[in-house]
C-alpha cells in the first residue's frame, strides 16, 4: 500500500448499493488571473436518498473513498464511493464513522452500540465489531490498517465505571493482542509488515512493535511520541527537547534517533509522514496554535514545501504526503490546497461555494485529493482529481 497515513459485537449484513445523487460536472479553477490552470478538476461525490451532508476522510491508490453521511437529526453512516457510486455501508447499531481504507476496499473505523463505541471492519459487504468485550467511552479512536486487514487502535481498559486506561492493541485474524501489557499506551500507525508505532502514555516514551518484540526508541530527553511508521520499518514524529516547551519533528531508524530540526526563523516541528523513500513531511512552528510552515526533509536536509514560506499564510493543517512529495492541506484562509515543487495549488469549490469553505482530507500516489466543500449550510463530499499528473510539477512561469 503505497499511501501514506500520518498519527469494535455481532457480525452484520450490510445493505448494499444506494441510489446516489447525481454528481456536479467537474470544474476548473486558476490561482489568479493570469496564473497557469490549477491541474485539478472538484467532483461532487453526491449523497445517499435521506442523507443531508457528506464528508470525504480517507482515500486509496484505487480511486475508493470513505466518508460519512448524516441526515437532519444527526445520524451519520460510512459511505464508500467508487466508480461514481456512492455505498452506505450500514451501522453496529448507532452513530458510524470510518478512519482509513486499505487497497482491498475494507474499510476500519469506530461505531456506536447503547452509547459506546466499538472499532469495526467493513470488508466483503460485511461490518464486523472488532472488539465486542471491550466497550469504550472515547467518541474519538482512530483505527488504523494495513493490506492485510491487521488493525491497530488505541482500547479503553475500564478500571472502575469512572476509571478507564487507555491501551495500544493490535487485531489480527480475530485474535487482539495488547502491544505494551500493564502501562498505558497509544498506537500511531501499521505498516505492510505489520510493525507498529506508538508511545508510552506514563512516560512518554517511543515504540516499535516488530513480531510480538516491543523495542523502546531513545528520544531528546523528554517524552517522545510517534506519528507514522513506513514499510522500512523507519519511524517519525516529535520529541521533546531538555528544554520542556520545545518539540523537535524526529525520524527513528536502526534504534537511532535523528533530530530533523526547524526552518530558519521557527522554533518548534513535528513530523507527520514519512514516504517509502524515507522523505518525512511535517510541520515547522513560531506558534503552532496559529498554523505553520510545511517542510519536507530529504536526504538529511530540511526544506520548506514553499520557497516563499516566511511571507505565505499559514499552513492551518497537513493531512498528507505521496511518493512524490505532493502534499495535500489547509491553509489558513484559503481552504484546501496542494503543495508540489514549490508552488502552491489552491483547490476549486463547488458552484455556491468560497475556497475557504473547502478541506483536504486525504491524497493518494496518483495526487488525487479528497476532502469536502461548504455550499450554504450543507457539506459536501469531493474527489480533487488530477488532470495532467506532470502539468503541476513544472515550476511556476
Amino acid at each position: 500500500m503505497s499511501r501514506i497515513v500520518g498519527t469494535a459485537i455481532l457480525v452484520v449484513a450490510i445493505a448494499g448499493c444506494h441510489e446516489a445523487t447525481p454528481p456536479t460536472s467537474p470544474r476548473l479553477s486558476a490561482l489568479d488571473v493570469g496564473s497557469p490552470p490549477v491541474p485539478y478538476e472538484v467532483i461532487d461525490l453526491g449523497n445517499v436518498s435521506g442523507m443531508t451532508g457528506a464528508w470525504a476522510v480517507a482515500m486509496n491508490d484505487r480511486g475508493q473513498i470513505v466518508g460519512f453521511i448524516s441526515n437532519q437529526r444527526g445520524v451519520t453512516h460510512p459511505f464508500l464511493w467508487q466508480d461514481g457510486v456512492m455505498q452506505d455501508l450500514g451501522t453496529l447499531g448507532g452513530l458510524t464513522f470510518p478512519t482509513d481504507i486499505n487497497e482491498r476496499g475494507q474499510v476500519v473505523g469506530r461505531s456506536s452500540i447503547l452509547g459506546w463505541w466499538y472499532p469495526f471492519l467493513w470488508s466483503d459487504g460485511v461490518m464486523t465489531n472488532l472488539d465486542p468485550d471491550r466497550r469504550m467511552n472515547n467518541p474519538s479512536v482512530v483505527p488504523r490498517m494495513n493490506d492485510a486487514g491487521q488493525v491497530v487502535w488505541t482500547r479503553e481498559s475500564f478500571i472502575n465505571p469512572h476509571l478507564s486506561i487507555p491501551h495500544a492493541v493490535l487485531w489480527s485474524n480475530g485474535v487482539v493482542t495488547d502491544l505494551v501489557a500493564g502501562r498505558p499506551s497509544a498506537v500511531a500507525g501499521i505498516n505492510e509488515r505489520g510493525e507498529i508505532a506508538g508511545n508510552t502514555l506514563d512516560s512518554g516514551q517511543a515504540f516499535a512493535w516488530r513480531n510480538g518484540t516491543l523495542q523502546f526508541l531513545p528520544s531528546l530527553g523528554g517524552a517522545a511520541s510517534p506519528s507514522a511508521i513506513n514499510n522500512r520499518g523507519q519511524v517519525v514524529g516529535t520529541a521533546i527537547t531538555p528544554s520542556a516547551t520545545i518539540a523537535h519533528a524526529v525520524l527513528w531508524e536502526h534504534g537511532q534517533i535523528t533530530d530533523l530540526g526547524v526552518l530558519p526563523g521557527d522554533s518548534l516541528s513535528g513530523a507527520g509522514f514519512i514516504t517509502e523513500s524515507g522523505d518525512v513531511a511535517g510541520m515547522s512552528y513560531n506558534d503552532r496554535f496559529a498554523g505553520g510552515h510545511p517542510f519536507l526533509w530529504r536526504s538529511g536536509v530540511l526544506l520548506p514545501m514553499s520557497p516563499t514560506y516566511l511571507t505565505d499564510s499559514l499552513l492551518f493543517q497537513l493531512v498528507g504526503v505521496n511518493q512524490r512529495g505532493t502534499a495535500a492541506g489547509i491553509l489558513r484562509g484559503s481552504g484546501a490546497v496542494v503543495l508540489e515543487n514549490g508552488v502552491t495549488w489552491k483547490l476549486p469549490t463547488l458552484e455556491g461555494g468560497s475556497t475557504t469553505a473547502t478541506a483536504a482530507t486525504a491524497i493518494n500516489a496518483r495526487g488525487d485529493v479528497a476532502g469536502y466543500v461548504h455550499v450554504l449550510s450543507a457539506a459536501h463530499a469531493v474527489l480533487w482529481r488530477r488532470i495532467n499528473p506532470t502539468t503541476a510539477a513544472l515550476p511556476s512561469p
